[in-house]
């Protein structure tokens, strides 16, 4: 993934909240039932579409306690770059993919499944319409405080960050950071007692710590609290 980042700007009704309060001690969503499997994206640059669908998939389970499984191919083959700014697997921002979704709707990933590259966009007739018409998503403000309560509160969140160097990553805190610009989204699931990130990345099981990776919260932390996106359900 390697947009412009100034396209980050790109949707002028951008809402920017605060989730106050004092976060808990830790927070770690995995085995709660509210995320989905570790997926893998292959050669291509697909890991918004992991992100924007995992996000959906673990805020609606926190909130209506059923976890679906949604269409990341739909994402890279319907998900257009003139009106979303989506560039199949060049790469896009997550929050582009809900603007999709919110006008589209979304199938289940069994309905329309994964097969690494983009193809043409097949016809969709019965895509759930889930997000909130007027407000699809939601960035919060660079906080860490505010990204913990909102991490408690709404479940699993999308988030871009800088991988750099992530291939190399096996096990335990990653501290190798490069903090230049986005190269991937991944799924923030929780935080650990140390201020460690937890994060779901779609690069197989066999990477990391089986598809996941755990970051210290030094500096800033891989740009992982830079673009954090929260869905909205109607």
């Amino acid at each position: 993934m390697n947009p412009d980042l100034a396209k980050m700007q790109k949707n002028v009704d951008i809402e920017r909240i605060e989730v106050p309060g004092t976060p808990p001690a830790s927070v770690d969503w995995r085995g709660k039932g509210v995320i989905t499997p570790v997926g893998n994206q292959g050669d291509c640059g697909s890991s918004w579409t992991f992100s924007a669908t995992g996000a959906m998939e673990s805020v609606l389970a926190v909130k209506n306690k059923t976890l679906y499984n949604f269409s990341k191919q739909q994402l890279l083959d319907c998900c257009t770059y003139a009106k979303y700014g989506c560039e199949g697997c060049k790469g896009a921002f997550p929050d582009w993919a809900l603007d999709y979704v919110k006008d589209a709707g979304i199938v289940l990933d069994s309905e329309y499944p994964f097969v690494i590259w983009k193809n043409d966009c097949q016809p969709i007739p019965t895509a759930r319409k889930l997000l909130n018409h007027t407000k699809p998503w939601s960035m919060l403000v660079n906080q860490t405080n505010n990204i913990k309560n909102a991490l408690a509160e709404y479940g699993p969140l999308s988030v871009s960050v800088d991988a750099y160097r992530w291939q190399f990553y096996t096990s335990g805190i990653y501290n190798d950071c490069h903090d230049d610009h986005i190269t991937l989204a991944c799924l923030l699931v929780g935080y650990q007692e140390d201020g460690a990130w937890i994060l779901r990345n779609s690069w197989g099981t066999e990477w990391g710590e089986q598809g996941y990776i755990r970051i210290s919260d030094k500096s800033t932390a891989c740009l992982v609290k830079t673009h954090v996106v929260i869905p909205h359900f109607a």
